[in-house]
C-alpha cells in the first residue's frame, strides 16, 4: 500500500478470483476499488513529482491515479523480471530489478518523463551481498536504504544497509528477526520506517539511531501519511494509524 499523504491506496491478493485495487479515501466511508487484470502488484509507491502511484509488477511498471471515482492505469515502463521493487525522491524514480532476459541485476533510474538516466549493474560492481538478498528498499534526496534477509540459526533476521545515490556502501545496522514480509519506508527526511512481519515497528533515524514501537498486531506495509502519521497493516485486516 501506498499514501498521498491523506488518501491510501493497496492492493488485494486471491488465489481463485482476479486481484484488486482499492483506494481509500478519508472523507468517504467506503473504499472504492476494482479489479486488478494485470499481473500481480509486487510493489507500490507514491510519487510526489508526478502525483501518481507507481505500482510495480514482474511485467511492467504502471503509474496509477483515482479521478472522479475512477482508476487511470496506464503502464509506463514494459519489461520482463524475476524481481523488482520501486522507490522515488524529489526528481527521480528508481527501480531495483532482477532479469534473466538481459541478465541484469542492479538499479535503474528514471525521469518524471520515465526515461532511463542511469543504471547501477550490480554484476559489475564488488558491491556486497546485501544486493542479492534485499526484499524492499526506499529512497531519499541522499541515501538509498534497504532491507536484507539472511538465515542465521534456523532463524530469519535481516538487517538495514545505508549507501548513497551510487549504491556506495555507508554502514549496516543489524534488526534482528523478521517474520514473512518486511518493508522500509522514508519520509523522505532521512527517517525511515521499517516493518517486522511481528507487532515490533522501527522508527529508525539515519546514525544509527532507532526507536522501537510495539504495534497492536502484526505489521508488514507500510504508508507514510501526513503530520507524522504512518499507517500499517498486513494483509490488509484493518489499518494501524501511529504518530512519530
Amino acid at each position: 500500500m501506498a499514501s498521498d499523504g491523506e488518501n491510501i491506496m493497496y492492493s488485494v491478493y486471491y488465489d481463485d478470483q482476479p486481484d484488486r485495487i482499492a483506494y481509500y479515501a478519508r472523507m468517504n466511508d467506503n473504499d472504492s476499488y476494482r479489479d486488478w487484470h494485470q499481473s500481480r502488484i509486487e510493489d507500490m509507491i507514491w510519487w510526489g513529482a508526478i502525483s501518481k502511484f507507481i505500482c510495480a509488477t514482474k511485467d511492467a511498471i504502471y503509474t496509477v491515479a483515482y479521478i472522479n471515482t475512477r482508476f487511470k492505469i496506464l503502464a509506463v515502463i514494459r519489461e520482463k523480471w524475476l524481481y523488482c521493487r520501486v522507490a522515488a525522491n524529489t526528481n527521480s524514480l528508481f527501480t531495483w530489478s532482477d532479469s534473466d532476459e538481459d541478465d541484469f541485476s542492479g538499479i535503474q533510474v528514471y525521469s518524471t518523463e520515465f526515461q532511463c538516466i542511469s543504471t547501477i549493474n550490480f554484476n559489475s560492481l564488488h558491491l556486497g551481498v546485501f544486493t542479492n538478498q534485499s526484499v524492499s528498499f526506499c529512497i531519499t534526496d541522499n541515501f538509498i536504504a534497504s532491507l536484507c534477509t539472511r538465515m542465521r540459526n534456523n532463524h530469519k533476521v535481516f538487517q538495514v544497509t545505508f549507501c548513497d545515490l551510487e549504491m556506495n556502501k555507508l554502514y549496516s545496522l543489524p534488526l534482528g528477526r523478521y517474520n514473512d514480509d518486511v518493508e522500509i519506508r522514508t519520509d523522505g527526511e532521512d527517517q525511515f520506517f521499517i516493518t517486522t512481519g511481528h507487532r515490533k515497528f522501527y522508527i529508525l533515524h539515519y546514525g544509527g539511531k532507532k526507536q522501537t514501537v510495539n504495534l497492536e498486531k502484526d505489521g508488514e506495509c507500510i504508508a507514510v501519511l501526513h503530520n507524522r502519521r504512518i499507517a500499517i497493516s498486513k494483509n490488509h485486516d484493518g489499518m494501524e494509524v501511529i504518530n512519530y
